[in-house]
């Protein structure tokens, strides 16, 4: 059975059809591209399958679970994390604290500090790990992005997607 399975994803804004009927499956540990021109759709199927947007039609299953027209929330904590193009960090925190916030997310505080490692060495972030993310460019602001989605995820080990 497939870790997520899309079947027949629409989305439609009034009468722009953004998405039309997109299947795809991913087994566990399986990487899978979107790939498509500007304006083709990819965005909004990712926002779609994150509860972002409420799909038009079709089925959005996770883990053997419907998902589909869950709120993002929700999504959340069933172990799908979305980041964004744009990342969009705590500015005020540090690297190490905007990870740890993500991790917390619903979570038994104690519980998640040693299941996910947040602690300067579990982040990987050496001296960075302490500097507030105003202070920090893009590539930083990236990792910490991924870092984040990581954290939320159950399993912070997996690959985080990118949409």
């Amino acid at each position: 059975m497939p870790m997520l399975n899309v079947s027949g994803l629409s989305k439609r804004f009034g009468a722009l059809r953004a998405v039309h009927e997109v299947s795809f499956a991913v087994e566990e540990g399986e990487i899978l591209g979107l790939i498509g021109p500007n304006g083709s759709g990819k965005s909004t199927t990712f926002n779609c399958i994150a509860g972002l947007y409420p799909s038009s039609g079709g089925t959005i299953s996770f883990e053997g679970a419907d998902i589909t027209g869950l709120p993002p929330n929700r999504i959340c904590h069933k172990g799908i994390a979305r980041t964004f193009q744009i990342p969009r960090p705590f500015r005020n925190l540090t690297l190490l604290e905007n990870v740890a916030l993500s991790a917390f997310f619903g979570r038994n505080r104690v519980e998640t500090q040693e299941s996910v490692g947040i602690r300067r060495g579990g982040a990987r972030a050496g001296r960075a790990a302490d500097r507030r993310a105003h202070h920090d460019r893009r590539p930083w602001r990236r990792r910490a992005e991924e870092a984040r989605a990581r954290a939320r995820a159950r399993d912070p080990a997996a690959p985080a997607a990118r949409g």
